[in-house]
């Protein structure tokens, strides 16, 4: 990220663990565990809302960070996104682990 903005890997760094201190927009959601319907939570944190130097990050300037969270899941993460968009808007980036062997998601 920090090579294709040029903008310093700390300031990025920063701004991303700032947004994590912060109260992200939570939801919940269901997600399906080894075939059974169970309540999660799905977090979403934009890092770069509101920053005095979004207009220099390029597509990341809408960098997404979407957590899908249930006490059912092994380490409680079902899902981790980054994506230069909600929902996919901008594909410029996007990264997802899931744990497709134990969840599918509703």
């Amino acid at each position: 990220m920090s090579r294709v903005t040029g903008g310093s890997v700390f300031y990025i760094r920063n701004r991303i663990k700032d947004a994590f201190g912060s109260s992200g927009t939570m939801t919940s959601v269901d997600v399906t565990v080894n075939g059974e319907i169970t309540p999660g939570t799905e977090v979403v944190f934009e890092p770069f809302v509101g920053d005095k130097n979004r207009h220099r990050m390029g597509p990341f300037a809408n960098l997404t960070l979407t957590f899908v969270l249930s006490d059912k899941v092994p380490g409680d993460v079902v899902r981790f996104r980054a994506a230069t968009g909600p929902d996919g808007a901008d594909t410029s980036y996007i990264e997802e682990i899931r744990f497709l062997n134990l969840v599918e998601e509703e």
